[in-house]
């Protein structure tokens, strides 16, 4: 069993269900000997077994026999391994963690101590310290595949796709190519980093491995989406469906594909047909809130809305039904309605800053120019480096056609602000409209002249330059009157 259950931790799965077969023969009820086998079985995608052994498990732990106790603690860095697998069973972590430090240390040159350590590492939430050990894990086993993908999760886990998590997935496909882990492991990575083609070889490779996977068969459909390949996507999300009517992800992509297509129809229809068998409050506010969606796509706003009422009845922090609603609301010329949805959802998340840039627009729509400046200060009251508000406030303060909210004075050291936080080429120029604007024509003349300088060394249309350059004249001229 205990050997069983080192196997398992190394991720040979096969191995370690033979182990627990010969731990078997000995203590044929053993409960835990019967989850642990369920569990490989389960990992190996043999449900049938897996579920045949995982009913006989229980709660109670496996009692050994003296002799093989006694054995295993009398063998000094596995005793520590199996002291650290009873302390890991009942998530004391740091006691586990003590005790695989202790195997490493009466056997330093053991790559599996240090993989052990490593994994317990991680799971307690120690990314730092794992990926350390995992390293020198994966130094001291050359030929492992398995620990390199477990370095390469941790680092992506700690620092997001890299070059680096990409290679140990690589390396691990060279020296495994049959590991399933490996092959989905590099596939996500790629798609992640939108290397679609590559993807295609790996994903491919691991549903030969396992052809009824249905996160891999879903990624390869999106990744068929993601390439402009909406025939082969449907097919696939089509077959994936005809296998597992249940699996809502597969529902929504492919009425996002259907979509796509112009097949409004079916998409609608598809999701109502899944809508009718939904039980939880949570599956069917998501397939409310993605029909509204389809049907405003369609153009029909009555209609979403009715399904977008549905899905904030059952789930009132959807942020996502309440915003379109607003949307909604706002293209059936409801304006009123539009802006108090906007403030509900402001309720949800003050620092949402595409709700504020929404609400003022709309404000300013109806003439409220006053109010619209307002909401847009209330917004960067609380995101106060918002680009999008920043930039819409400099606009309306330059260009509102009311006087009493026109304010060049004003609107200068929020541009000014701006081009510090993004020191854009557009941004040059907008401090320099907002200084002009402001009567400071030579410092105006500056801003433009820099930014024109940018434009013309990022090889900017003619049209754009020709532009920027009358400006540049006009404030150049204001200065010399000045």
């Amino acid at each position: 069993y205990g050997l069983g259950r080192s196997a398992s931790l190394r991720g040979d799965d096969a191995a370690a269900i033979e182990l627990f077969k010969a731990a078997l023969e000995i203590e044929p009820e053993a409960a835990e000997i019967h989850q642990q086998m369920g569990l490989a079985y389960r990992k190996m995608r043999d449900m049938d077994r897996a579920r045949e052994h995982l009913s006989k498990q229980a709660s109670e732990s496996l009692t050994f026999p003296d002799p093989l106790m006694e054995s295993l603690r009398g063998d000094f860095s596995r005793s520590h391994l199996f002291a650290g697998l009873e302390a890991q069973s009942t998530g004391q972590w740091d006691e586990a963690v003590a005790e695989y430090r202790q195997a490493v240390e009466e056997d330093p040159t053991n790559g599996v101590n240090h993989q052990i350590l490593a994994d317990a590492l991680e799971k307690s939430g120690d990314l730092d310290a794992a990926i350390e050990e995992f390293r020198l894990a994966a130094a001291l086993l050359p030929n492992d595949a398995m620990v390199r993908v477990q370095l390469s999760k941790a680092l992506i886990s700690r620092d997001g796709v890299t070059e680096e998590a990409i290679d140990l997935y690589r390396q691990a496909v060279e020296m495994a190519p049959g590991l399933e882990e490996a092959r989905k492991g590099l596939a996500y990575v790629l798609v992640q980093e939108a290397r679609f083609e590559e993807a295609f070889e790996h994903l491919d490779a691991a549903l030969e491995i396992d052809p009824t996977d249905p996160g891999t068969r879903i990624l390869r459909a999106r990744s068929l989406a993601e390439v402009g390949r909406d025939a082969e996507a449907r097919a696939e999300l089509e077959s994936i469906l005809a296998d597992r009517p249940d699996f809502l992800e597969a529902s929504l992509d492919l009425a996002a594909v259907q979509a796509r297509q112009g097949d409004f129809d079916s998409a609608i229809t598809g999701l109502e047909g899944v809508l009718e068998s939904a039980e939880d409050a949570h599956s069917r506010a998501i397939l409310n809130f993605e029909i509204g969606g389809l049907w405003q796509l369609a153009g029909d706003d009555e209609a979403a809305l009715r399904y977008y009422d549905a899905a904030i009845e059952q789930a009132p922090e959807l942020r996502d039904a309440q915003f379109n609603r607003a949307v909604s609301l706002g293209r059936l010329g409801r304006q009123a309605e539009a802006e108090e949805q906007l403030r509900s959802v402001l309720e949800i998340d003050p620092a949402d800053e595409e709700v504020y840039l929404a609400l003022a627009q709309a404000l300013a729509g109806r003439g409220q120019f006053g109010e619209a400046r307002d909401v847009l200060q209330d917004g960067l009251g609380e995101i106060a480096v918002s680009r999008l508000l920043m930039g819409a406030l400099v606009q309306l303060l330059l260009a509102s056609p009311d006087p009493e909210v026109r304010d060049a004075e004003a609107a200068v050291p929020v541009a000014l602000r701006l081009h510090e936080v993004d020191p854009s080429i557009q941004n040059g120029a907008m401090a320099a409209a907002a200084l002009g604007a402001a009567g400071r024509s030579a410092e105006a003349a500056e801003w433009q002249a820099r930014s024109l300088s940018e434009a013309e060394a990022a090889g900017w249309p003619e049209e754009q330059l020709q532009r920027m350059r009358s400006d540049l004249a006009l404030y150049r001229q204001r200065a010399g009157g000045d």
